[in-house]
């Protein structure tokens, strides 16, 4: 394995003002090559390292300072659980995306509840790959559409079948689509024009209406139904 690989480029989006600096962390040395290479063809896009084990992805990390860690599963949950919570917690800038084999809905929820921003299957080809990067260096969550569909179901039982849409006030809607998106509470008041007490009141009927419990629900419910390419129409 080797520590840094990189490619120039023209283009400028990265968080140091560059490309975007991947990390490619896979206990396969094949996946781990393809990636690298897959990457390659992207001018937008650095392989900034890749390693093998927990000890090379903490090392990259923290001598690297990648701008998103491209993490392939290889079926040990605790383990990767475990480490992922360590990634993110040693650098809390940094994007963590997993590439899976198990698409379990309980187990994707539990990736995104230890830090993951996003989540690809082993099949997503190369397109998608570069776009889940970028989406989550953007600070968004990702699920390709086969796994939103996957999480989905895991909240087809609240409200009776009824649309998120539906079951909220166009307020709260419009709160609920925010908060999934990062803003505060008072972003959010500054956006709509409105106090923050009365976001607090919609959040809170929100989440009652909803079945969540804080914001990081809002955000995995966003995403598991394919909101978060919406945005909140503000009407002051």
């Amino acid at each position: 394995m080797t520590d840094r690989e990189s490619h120039t480029s023209a283009e400028r989006t990265g968080s140091r003002g560059g490309p975007i600096r991947v990390a490619v962390i896979s206990a396969v040395e094949v996946l781990s090559e393809v990636i690298a290479f897959l990457l390659r063809e992207h001018l937008d896009i650095e392989l900034a390292g890749r390693g093998g084990s927990r000890e090379e992805a903490l090392r990259i990390v923290q001598s690297k300072k990648p701008d998103v860690i491209f993490l392939t599963l290889s079926g040990a949950v605790l383990n990767e659980l475990n480490l992922i919570q360590q990634l993110a917690a040693l650098d809390r800038a940094v994007k963590i995306l997993v590439q899976s084999y198990n698409l379990n809905q309980d187990f994707l929820l539990y990736l995104l509840g230890s830090g993951a921003r996003g989540i690809i299957s082993i099949a997503t080809n190369a397109k998608g790959v570069a776009e889940a990067i970028r989406k989550v260096h953007q600070g968004e969550f990702y699920l390709t559409p086969e796994l939103q569909r996957a999480c989905a179901e895991r909240y087809l039982g609240v409200g009776a079948g009824r649309t998120p849409k539906e079951r909220l006030s166009n307020r709260e809607y419009q709160v609920m689509l925010l908060l999934a998106r990062g803003r505060t509470n008072r972003e959010i008041a500054d956006e709509l024009g409105i106090g923050v007490k009365t976001i607090d009141t919609h959040r809170a009927n929100m989440l009652r209406k909803l079945g969540l419990r804080n914001n990081a629900d809002v955000a995995r419910f966003a995403m598991v139904h394919g909101l978060l390419e919406e945005y909140a129409v503000v009407e002051k």
